[in-house]
């Protein structure tokens, strides 16, 4: 993947309970071919964020933040609905397609409609 660094700066919890920016691996797409790898312009910390690190229910190095915006600058064989260079925001229930309370709903279709 041209243009992609070999790390990131991301915001990562601490032992002590707390976050700070860290360089991290970059993400790859080998092996994930429904996957798309965005530039984040922006990042919400939402209360889910900081109460997973206030309360421990983090461990060091997990990087903390699931609502971004950005722009797309790679996508896996899979992928159809969304090209490079789109402007996206993404919603943090596209990440969630496993869980029980949301499979079938509303947040299910939001994310097929980027398959």
């Amino acid at each position: 993947m041209s243009g992609i660094p070999e790390t990131i700066k991301a915001v990562t919890a601490t032992a002590d309970r707390t976050v700070k920016v860290s360089q991290v691996p970059a993400p790859s797409l080998d092996g994930h071919p429904e996957d798309v790898i965005i530039k984040n312009y922006a990042c919400a910390q939402n209360p889910t964020d900081w109460k997973s690190v206030a309360y421990g229910r983090t461990t060091e190095g997990n990087i903390v933040g699931n609502d971004i915006a950005g722009i797309v600058v790679a996508i896996g064989d899979s992928v159809k609905k969304v090209k490079v260079g789109e402007r996206v925001v993404v919603d943090f229930t596209v990440l969630m397609t496993g869980c029980y309370y949301l499979r079938g709903s509303i947040y299910r279709e939001r994310y097929q409609r980027f398959r």
